[in-house]
């Protein structure tokens, strides 16, 4: 435990600092089970290569090194390998409430950039791609027109993946999103809103009976940071900025 910056960290990981965690899933393992207090973990500049399970008991969970923005949290598991586990995610699974990561990079070397999907329709969950910039790797800028992505593959049915008010390049696919043979489409929900770039452009997307191009803001307002995980209640007093609502 030591103090740096105002916050006061519980925890370490460190790839070569003596008695620090060196693996993602332990220093989650040693967070109090429903802890009612922000549990900082301090994160030092690293490459970690794990599948991570935040689970629902988890709670106030913050990953953060500041002032670096160097650090890479690795899903490097293949479809075969993550179907054991049930997800497929940049974290296989996030279930603990007000989880957050700050100045970390996340890097998914096992597929596209959204693997979603629920077990349940009732189940709560998703992915909200808001304000951010989706373009090709830095050692891939050089060829980047031979470099196709895709928005997402739904896993399950009631696949829920919302693309909204971001900078989309030209390696986006213009069918944006790939299906996963035997997998339903009907019942997922997918959706575009307000975004710019030479990947934006909409009108050579997949058919799916789940997907929607929106064009009113009214439509995406329950995605929104505020509304989609409660933000308002429980971000501010971490200090961290972020946006509420639509910008």
């Amino acid at each position: 435990m030591f103090m740096e910056t105002g916050i006061m960290f519980i925890a370490t990981m460190s790839k070569t600092r003596p008695g620090a965690y060196k693996r993602i899933i332990d220093v989650i393992a040693s967070v109090p089970i429903q802890s009612q207090s922000r549990y900082f973990i301090h994160v030092e500049v690293g490459i970690y290569v794990e599948i991570v399970e935040v689970w629902v008991h988890k709670t106030n969970i913050v990953l953060t090194e500041y002032g670096k923005n160097s650090e890479v949290l690795t899903n490097s598991g293949t479809y075969e390998s993550l179907l054991k586990s049930h997800y497929i995610s940049l974290f296989a699974a996030v279930k603990g409430n007000r989880f957050m990561a700050k100045y970390i990079t996340l890097e998914n070397s096992a597929g596209e950039a959204t693997q979603a999907g629920k077990r349940s329709c009732d189940e709560i969950s998703g992915f909200v791609i808001q304000n951010s910039t989706l373009t090709a790797a830095p050692d891939l800028q050089s060829n980047k027109s031979q470099v196709h992505a895709f928005l997402g593959r739904p896993w399950f049915a009631w696949s829920t993946v919302i693309v909204m008010q971001s900078f989309l390049e030209s390696i986006i696919d213009p069918a944006r999103w790939y299906e996963w043979p035997g997998h339903r489409t009907d019942e997922l929900t997918d959706r575009e809103y307000g975004n710019w770039g030479a990947g934006a452009d909409t009108g050579r997307r997949i058919s799916w009976v789940g997907y929607k191009a929106l064009n009113r803001s009214k439509e995406v307002i329950a995605f929104t940071v505020s509304k989609f995980i409660q933000a308002d209640s429980w971000i501010p007093d971490s200090g961290i900025l972020y946006t509420s609502g639509l910008y």
